[in-house]
């Protein structure tokens, strides 16, 4: 499996798309910005709470589950580095 098809790896349009969001949630103003924080951090907890297992017939599940929470900790990360240059 190549980098490219490995789950780790996102492809480069969904990269694109992430680093675009991120990009314009940066813009908002401080209290709005602490708002999306608590907000993906409470969707993120509960994605966490609803992992699928990682038997054979759930694959395609997990990996989608697996990208969503990478996605939701990639944004936590940014608003977390813009909050605090602030």
């Amino acid at each position: 499996m190549s980098n490219y098809e490995n789950l780790f790896y996102p492809s480069a349009s969904e990269s694109l798309e992430n680093k675009h969001h991120i990009e314009e949630l940066i813009t908002l103003d401080t209290p709005a910005l602490q708002r999306k924080y608590v907000e993906y951090q409470m969707y993120l907890d509960e994605l966490r709470k609803r992992e699928p297992s990682r038997k054979q017939n759930n694959k395609t599940e997990y990996r989608i589950w697996l990208k969503r929470t990478h996605d939701y900790l990639d944004i936590l990360n940014a608003i977390a580095r813009e909050l605090e240059l602030r």
